[in-house]
C-alpha cells in the first residue's frame, strides 16, 4: 500500500498524473466568487458571460452579455441585441426562462415570505411572476 502511494505522489509530481484536471480552457476566466460550487464566467475571446461549476465544467455556455446572482442562488441572463431581454437560470445552472420576452426580472416577497422572480415585458404593463410549475404567468395581484 505505502509502495502505491509512493508511486502516485512521484507521478503528481512529476506532472503525469493530476487528480483534478479542469476542463476550462484558457480563455474562460472566473469573475465572482463561488457560492453552491457555481460562479460567473467570462470568455476572454467573445466578451459573453456563462456559469461555471468548481470542476470547471461551463453549465451555461458564455453567450450572454451579462449574468448576476439573486441572492437565493438564482442566475439574472441578459442579452442585448435590439433591446435588453431578461431570463433566469436555476441553482443548478439550468435556463427555466429564456432571455427572448421579458426586459425586467426581479425578485419579491410573497405573503408567507418565500421569494418570488417577477417579470415585466417592455410593451405591457403586465407583471409575470415565475409559477411553482415552472411557467411564467401572469400576476393577476397588480
Amino acid at each position: 500500500m505505502e509502495r502505491i502511494l509512493l508511486i502516485l505522489v512521484f507521478l503528481m509530481f512529476s506532472g503525469k498524473l493530476s487528480l483534478a484536471q479542469s476542463p476550462k480552457p484558457d480563455h474562460i476566466q472566473v469573475i465572482s466568487d463561488f457560492k453552491d460550487d457555481l460562479a460567473i464566467a467570462l470568455d476572454t475571446e467573445t466578451h459573453k458571460e456563462g456559469i461555471i461549476s468548481k470542476m470547471g465544467d461551463l453549465l451555461v455556455e458564455p453567450i450572454y452579455n451579462d449574468i448576476t446572482r439573486f441572492p437565493n442562488g438564482f442566475f439574472k441572463i441578459i442579452t442585448f441585441k435590439k433591446k435588453q431581454r431578461v431570463g433566469l437560470a436555476d441553482t443548478s445552472g439550468k435556463i427555466i426562462v429564456k432571455p427572448k420576452k421579458f426586459s425586467s426580472i426581479w425578485l419579491a416577497k410573497k405573503p408567507d415570505g418565500a421569494d418570488k422572480f417577477q417579470f415585466t415585458k417592455e410593451s405591457s404593463e403586465k407583471v409575470y411572476y415565475l409559477a411553482e410549475n415552472g411557467k411564467v404567468e401572469v400576476d393577476w395581484s397588480y
